[in-house]
């Protein structure tokens, strides 16, 4: 049950990506079919480079020491969540079942009062 939230997730990021770089495109083809057509490549060109994430800038130039922290960190907090989302599928697991508890008793009391009006 936890992978398919993970997966949406994924998904989600991927199709938000996929539609920046539609967006993009697509404006750079107007750009091209209006004007110079090295001024909308150079233009995509520039639009994307600013709009890429910095992730990358930032673990750049790290030490290895540094690098390998960082990744422990990461291994931490994914830990941390992995909890969280058992700790969630139990709650989750708990109100179920106590609804299931409430509806049948909610269709006892039904039964029970249709029998006293006859």
């Amino acid at each position: 049950m936890g992978l398919l939230p993970a997966c949406l997730e994924q998904w989600k990021k991927y199709a938000k990506i996929r539609k920046i770089w539609r967006r993009v495109l697509k404006e750079a083809e107007i750009k091209t079919i209006h004007g110079d057509e090295m001024s909308g490549k150079l233009w995509a060109f520039r639009r994307l480079q600013y709009t890429h994430d910095d992730r990358q800038k930032t673990l750049w130039g790290r030490p290895i020491a540094g690098l390998r922290t960082h990744c422990v960190n990461n291994v931490e907090k994914l830990d941390k969540l992995a909890d969280m989302v058992e700790h969630a599928e139990n709650n989750d697991n708990e109100l179920r079942d106590q609804r299931n508890l409430l509806i049948k008793g909610q269709v006892g009391g039904q039964k029970l009062a249709l029998s006293l009006s006859v």
